[in-house]
């Protein structure tokens, strides 16, 4: 059983199954943090929405001199934890990674997801493992309840010129303790299109899905159609500059149909009837 629910401009997804219970949190309007002057600024993730704070995100900014200092940091609550490498820089995992108990869990003395350091107006070093990272994934872990929990925090890591940009999108958890697939639909879900480019189009009439490729773009066509768990039920490679296949076969479910052409991307989301 699905439930939908529009919480103070979140759109919290709830899907279900006999084992396990994943819940979604669409961060809309996506949240950008993109401090230019000495200070920062935080977004506060409530994984479980329960009105207690279970990680801050911090991008901050500060100069000593001439060199200016740019960084996003994660900071977990008591009891929470994120995934990193051995030198607790938090990983910027990639769609379709399984979040579990097999990585390496830290919450102190985390180093930045990004840093900028510049001198002069010009850029002089970068730090991170999210070095303009696009819709890359926080593994996080956490207590709730009495029961480990496992999760994800999709952002887009980008650069301002000596400032960097984070974009928070969206959230999500497991609630039995097993452990969560990244997916990045997220992005998509209550919206009818997300475009970084626009020559690519996605559009559907009668479960007939056609993809449309308007630009001078040569590249071939990669689609992909994901369930809401980030699963992907079909994939396709064309040179066609449209291209048409069919959902019917999957009726009453919710897909995310993802395109690339080179470096444009759209993707959609899209109800089987």
């Amino acid at each position: 059983m699905k439930k939908v629910v529009l919480i103070v401009g979140m759109l919290i997804i709830i899907f279900s199954n006999t084992k396990s219970q994943v819940i979604f949190t669409d961060v809309h309007p996506d949240k950008v943090l993109n401090q230019v002057t000495p200070g920062d600024i935080s977004y506060y993730v409530d994984m479980t929405n329960d009105g207690d704070t279970d990680f801050q995100i911090i991008n901050s900014y500060t100069t000593v001199g001439d060199s200016t200092y740019s960084q996003t940091m994660v900071l977990a609550d008591s009891g929470n934890a994120v995934a990193t490498d051995g030198q607790k820089n938090p990983l910027a995992l990639t769609a379709g990674t399984l979040i579990n108990g097999s990585y390496n869990w830290n919450s102190e003395d985390l180093r930045p997801l990004k840093k900028i350091t510049s001198a002069f107006g010009i850029n002089s070093s970068f730090a991170g493992l999210w070095i303009d990272a696009t819709d890359r994934f926080l593994g996080v872990r956490f207590n709730d309840n009495d029961t480990m929990k496992y999760g994800w925090i999709e952002m887009i890591m980008n650069t301002n010129q000596v400032t960097v940009v984070t974009t928070i999108l969206d959230y999500a958890y497991e609630n039995s303790g097993s452990g969560i697939l990244t997916q990045d639909s997220l992005g998509a879900i209550g919206l009818n299109d997300v475009l970084l480019q626009s020559n690519l189009s996605v559009s559907s009439f009668q479960n007939i899905i056609r993809v449309a490729s308007n630009g001078s773009n040569q590249n071939p066509i990669l689609i992909s159609v994901s369930d809401i768990l980030g699963m992907k039920v079909k994939e396709f490679t064309t040179q066609q500059r449209e291209f048409e296949f069919d959902l019917s076969s999957f009726p009453g479910k919710i897909f995310i149909v993802s395109v690339q052409q080179g470096n444009e991307i759209t993707r959609k989301k899209i109800l089987v009837f």
